[in-house]
């Protein structure tokens, strides 16, 4: 089976063969199905991590329905973090996690472009890290533009997707906090953030409501909305803060791009 996608920035390593009578499209081989060597995040945590985001590359792909992007050192997209997002027209995607299940793993993303009417609901970026292993499962026609972070950006504030402490935002104790107002309507008051701690080094000392697959879930999913709005979260260096939100006033004017969830110190 092969894998069909035009390539617009940086090749991906893949063996190139050229389609008979085609003029528009480039045809890459199936890669070779390799096993992959598990992660280890109990030593060295932040170093490997570091070495991990350094090796991110920028890349654009024009891709089509039925697609699956490999992420590998041999892969369509290289191991690293990376703001995602689509341009000439909407994306969509399915996340398939190989080792870290923990993150998101099945997660759909959707993603919309300027001139969307419904970016109050549908971000037109998302932030994520991807392993060795990793799969994207496309199922639309649209360009995939992926940023690579490659250097930390220590904020106290951040959007949707997966952060880690330590390159997002520095280790500590924190309240939360946003810049989104929560309904107090019966029927919404569960709607707000959403968001998961973990921990890709297990650490016997960390209490856990959880454990799935290579990645120690350091409380279960969590959510910070009206009927929760007294949270805290002592986040170590080398955890991972996965975020959505869903908007639970229904306010059109305010862009999903624009939610973000803040961190307090506390003293």
């Amino acid at each position: 089976m092969r894998r069909i996608f035009k390539v617009i920035g940086m090749m991906p390593v893949l063996l190139l063969s050229m389609a008979c009578g085609s003029s528009n499209q480039d045809i890459y081989a199936e890669a070779p199905i390799e096993e992959v060597t598990p992660y280890d995040f109990t030593t060295n945590t932040m170093s490997q991590i570091n070495d991990l985001i350094a090796g991110g590359q920028d890349l654009e792909l024009a891709v089509t329905d039925g697609v699956t992007l490999l992420v590998g050192i041999n892969g369509d997209v290289k191991p690293g973090l990376y703001q995602v997002f689509a341009s000439e027209s909407k994306g969509g995607f399915r996340l398939n996690r190989d080792q870290f299940k923990g993150l998101k793993h099945g997660a759909y993303i959707s993603l919309g472009i300027e001139g969307d009417s419904n970016l109050w609901m549908v971000p037109t970026s998302v932030q994520l890290l991807l392993f060795e292993g990793d799969s994207l499962v496309i199922d639309r026609d649209s360009t995939l533009h992926f940023k690579a972070i490659t250097q930390p950006q220590l904020s106290n504030e951040i959007g949707l997707g997966n952060f880690i402490v330590g390159i997002d935002i520095a280790p500590g104790k924190y309240t939360l906090s946003t810049n989104r107002e929560f309904s107090s309507e019966e029927n919404k008051q569960n709607t707000g953030w959403e968001f998961e701690h973990c921990a890709l080094a297990s650490n016997e000392s960390v209490p856990t409501a959880g454990y799935q697959k290579s990645c120690l879930k350091i409380a279960a999913i969590n959510y910070f909305n009206y009927k929760d709005s007294d949270v805290i979260v002592d986040l170590k260096e080398g955890d991972v803060i996965t975020t959505d939100f869903k908007n639970p006033i229904f306010d059109k004017s305010q862009r999903q791009d624009d939610a973000r969830l803040i961190f307090i110190p506390v003293n």
